[in-house]
């Protein structure tokens, strides 16, 4: 991205306008927004592009039985963590009971350098034996294709009920 306050976040493109003053709508580490065509050059091949926010913990809960579920930005439950167990793929959708909750960002350095976010990121999955990916990347083509983000596809507690491809 070369757009005022995103220069060279890293994109992926959702529809693209036309022409250089053409709307164009990409998903970026955070969000899906809008720019213009100009702001968002061709994408340089052979680079892997998942968002954070589908596989980055952003902090952990801790259940009443000492599991830990590391979550992401969008508070999606990621890997169920259990001492001396492997660590096991969560439902994004679940509605976690927890009794404490931490957090390894907060959205000031979450948003930060995305090299030194993405260190931390595997620094905290080596940490807990993550060697996976999330179930909540597995939403990443549904939301590229319907130009919808984790919030507009997670049934929130209480919410009402939301009906997902797959």
């Amino acid at each position: 991205m070369k757009a005022p306050g995103y220069d060279y976040a890293r994109a992926l493109l959702v529809e693209r306008g036309e022409g250089p003053e053409g709307l164009t709508r990409v998903m970026i580490d955070h969000s899906i927004m809008t720019c213009v065509s100009r702001e968002a050059p061709t994408h340089r091949a052979g680079r892997l592009f998942v968002p954070l926010r589908f596989w980055m913990p952003y902090g952990f809960w801790t259940e009443a039985d000492g599991t830990k579920v590391l979550f992401s930005r969008d508070y999606c439950p990621l890997w169920r963590v259990q001492e001396g167990r492997a660590p096991v793929r969560d439902d994004p959708d679940r509605d976690v009971k927890f009794v404490k909750q931490e957090w390894y960002f907060d959205e000031g350095s979450f948003r930060g350098t995305v090299d030194t976010v993405m260190s931390r990121g595997f620094e905290i999955l080596r940490e807990h034996r993550v060697v996976s990916l999330p179930r909540l990347a597995e939403w990443f083509p549904e939301c590229l294709a319907t130009g919808r983000w984790i919030s507009d596809l997670k049934r929130w507690p209480g919410g009402p009920e939301m009906v997902r491809a797959g």
